[in-house]
């Protein structure tokens, strides 16, 4: 049960909440060293529901949680496997998320069910409000060894892989039009190996001459060529001496 000066408090999904010998200077600091035991109490569950935030996400992208660790120096989560930066960044804001989630519900509750009336009642719902709010803006510092460091460093992650998204699907729509203009390509060869041989003058056996057209020349060039061709014969045979 105890392991390094922890003691296990309980599991969840597996994974061993601990608490140090230490907890009590933590308790007594952020109480300004007062006898105040339901001050005492919330900031300890303040700071395993934060660390719980962490291990939602580390369990979430399915890495191996190892401990939750609680001590008068903060609290730690655990966990071994290659998150990418951005699973990273959001494993470092989720400490933050549910003591923000902590805090909305604990005004609500206080708010509109119920407000404590005793001392420890009143400590307690005042630590889960203002001091959680403190204790999460101070987290949020970005430096080491805050979550701060991390953290903020999601939005600048998201950006850079955002075009990358867009790149690869600019590249699929490519292929897609190299793919669907392969037909014309052919027709345009087909055409192109035509040319020439569009219009021919062939002699029928009454003698008469007639042009024949290849299928593929469609009809406005057809009747372009039949004109000129009309146009050239009176010409010709106003232009014929008696």
């Amino acid at each position: 049960m105890f392991r390094r000066g922890y003691l296990t408090l309980f599991k969840l999904r597996g994974v061993p909440v601990r608490a140090h010998w230490s907890i009590p200077l933590l308790a007594l600091f952020v109480s300004g060293f007062s006898y105040a035991p339901g001050i005492w109490l919330g900031a300890v569950l303040v700071i395993i529901w934060h660390e719980i935030g962490h291990l939602f996400f580390v369990l979430r992208f399915g890495l191996q949680a190892l401990s939750v660790e609680v001590s008068g120096f903060g609290g730690l989560c655990k966990y071994a496997g290659y998150p990418s930066p951005v699973e990273s960044s959001i494993i470092a804001w989720g400490g933050v998320i549910f003591q923000v989630a902590l805090f909305i519900v604990t005004l609500l509750v206080t708010q509109l069910v119920y407000a404590p009336t005793s001392v420890f009642g009143s400590q307690l719902a005042d630590t889960f409000i203002r001091l959680n709010l403190a204790l999460a803006a101070f987290n949020l510092i970005p430096i080491a060894p805050f979550d701060g460091s991390e953290a903020w460093k999601l939005f600048a992650r998201l950006k850079t892989r955002g075009p990358k998204t867009k790149k690869s699907k600019k590249t699929k729509k490519t292929k897609k039009t190299k793919k669907a203009s392969g037909p014309k390509g052919r027709r345009s060869d087909k055409a192109g190996s035509a040319q020439g041989n569009v219009v021919r003058l062939e002699r029928r056996p009454d003698g008469r001459e007639v042009l024949v057209f290849d299928e593929e020349i469609d009809k406005q060039a057809r009747e372009t060529v039949q004109e000129a061709l009309e146009r050239a014969a009176r010409e010709a045979r106003d232009n014929k001496p008696n």
